[in-house]
């Protein structure tokens, strides 16, 4: 079970991964899955048991794990295959509310030759959407909601997206789409603890507004600290059930440890902190031993939030 969201671009691919109990990953040492897997991957951060691990070459993962892996966009399909994940086009699409959300999903769809049907409760969002898009099924749901999917024959869809603005609405629908077994379901919830049930029963999506203005809001703050220390924090996201956070720093001339290859012991990293990629002349480096940092990189660092990192230096020790 993976979640991908892009970063930097399409340079790198951050992977939100579950352990089940077949994953190949399984009772494996992050030094074997290099070497005897010869997966070209980073993991950087291990949330087990609501603890975060930022993890060396002889941790071992285990099942119910949930992993950060940051993997090149160049090598995404072959990683996928070595992990034994497989990626599908979606032929058959149920949308369960007709919101503004709605409406930007379906402008990015417009390309994809799909069957795609959306249930709406509303008379005049139904008639709107039946003029905006003549090519898409647009359903008056006025009954139960399970009811209709069941007429809708649910099981020969591919995915399922829930976007009413109720989450008690959403999570029945999807809880139900997950009970018969559909390949891919997107659900949109506000409330926290909402977010965490859909998580643990291995939903593969879940919309928060909420989360996500909260993230602007606090990526706007880290800026303002970055500012503020004499840095200057670029794309930012949280990880790990945000007690871990990977950000992009530009490289400057008072970095400290300019030209110091990172196994170098005069590198050395804070606890919970790791340089996950370095963006130079915008190529995209997966750090090693011998990588170094020069004027202009663009790095990539996951720490844990305890850090408080605002600047290239606050990462050593």
């Amino acid at each position: 079970f993976a979640k991908l969201e892009g970063f930097w671009g399409e340079k790198i691919q951050l992977m939100d991964m579950n352990i089940l109990e077949d994953s190949v990953l399984r009772d494996r040492s992050l030094t074997e899955i290099r070497q005897t897997l010869k997966l070209d991957i980073l993991v950087i951060n291990v949330l087990r048991n609501g603890r975060l691990y930022v993890p060396t070459g002889s941790f071992v993962i285990k099942k119910g794990d949930s992993l950060n892996i940051a993997v090149s966009g160049k090598k995404l399909n072959e990683t996928l295959e070595q992990l034994g994940i497989k990626k599908s086009r979606a032929k058959r699409i149920v949308i369960i509310g007709g919101s503004n959300i709605c409406d930007h999903l379906l402008e990015m769809l417009k390309e994809d030759k799909c069957d795609i049907t959306i249930l709406e409760r509303d008379r005049a969002k139904c008639r709107r959407l039946m003029e905006k898009y003549p090519h898409i099924n647009v359903e008056y749901a006025d009954e139960d909601t399970l009811e209709i999917l069941e007429q809708e024959n649910l099981t020969s869809a591919d995915v399922v997206i829930s976007l009413t603005e109720f989450d008690e609405t959403n999570l029945v629908t999807s809880m139900y789409a997950w009970s018969r077994g559909i390949p891919s379901i997107i659900t949109r919830v506000d409330k926290p603890e909402h977010v965490k049930l859909l998580y643990n029963v291995n939903i593969d999506i879940t919309v928060s507004p909420a989360a996500s203005t909260a993230r602007k809001a606090l990526r706007f703050l880290k800026n303002a600290e970055a500012v503020e220390a004499g840095g200057k924090i670029g794309k930012y996201y949280l990880l790990a059930d945000s007690k871990a956070e990977i950000m992009e720093i530009p490289a400057t001339d008072d970095f400290r440890c300019l030209g110091i290859e990172l196994k170098d012991r005069a590198f050395k990293l804070k606890k919970d902190v790791l340089i996950t990629a370095v963006i130079r002349g915008g190529e995209l480096i997966i750090p090693s031993g011998t990588t170094c940092i020069k004027p202009g990189d663009r790095v990539i660092v996951t720490s844990s939030r305890k850090n408080g990192i605002r600047s290239l230096n606050d990462i050593l020790s």
